[in-house]
């Protein structure tokens, strides 16, 4: 039987609080990311602001993501299934959630996360999520200490 997906916006939710409120340590930028979306959650109640979060398109890329099997070490031979820690549910529910209200095109369509001094340009399923999901509003995910990191990690993988 199919494990039930988890409630991805929940889970973020409790990582941005915790974060905040210091009960995980994290970085000044951190921080500030998830301070912002918990303000940008009680912003978007007014009519003024422009965006919108939405569960569901938060939700989805992690959905799809934790559906796809690990492909080396002991979880892959066992023919486990990726999943996303609070911090990568956070960054990936940010990303696709939020939307403007009147055209429904996401607010933030480049990302930047370090990623362990850039040592590997290999995507991650973070990368290959953000460019199958986002085919209708191209998304760039980038490190900053990947060589060129202005541009998309995948790369010759667009042509798939």
């Amino acid at each position: 039987m199919a494990e039930k997906p988890r409630n991805s916006v929940a889970i973020a939710r409790a990582y941005a609080g915790a974060v905040v409120a210091g009960e995980i340590p994290a970085c000044k930028w951190t921080i500030k990311a998830c301070e912002r979306q918990l303000e940008d959650l009680k912003r978007q109640k007014s009519k003024e602001w422009p965006y919108k979060f939405d569960p569901d398109k938060a939700s989805r890329v992690c959905r799809f993501i934790e559906k796809l099997p690990h492909i080396k070490g002991d979880w892959a031979k066992h023919g486990g299934r990726i999943r996303l820690q609070p911090w990568q549910v956070f960054i990936l529910t940010a990303v696709f959630g939020w939307v403007h209200k009147k055209t429904l095109l996401r607010r933030f369509r480049i990302v930047y996360i370090g990623c362990n001094g850039g040592e590997t340009g290999i995507p991650t399923p973070e990368d290959h999520s953000a460019r199958i999901l986002s085919r209708d509003n191209p998304c760039r995910v980038g490190c900053p200490g990947r060589p060129k990191s202005h541009e998309s990690p995948l790369g010759r993988y667009h042509r798939i």
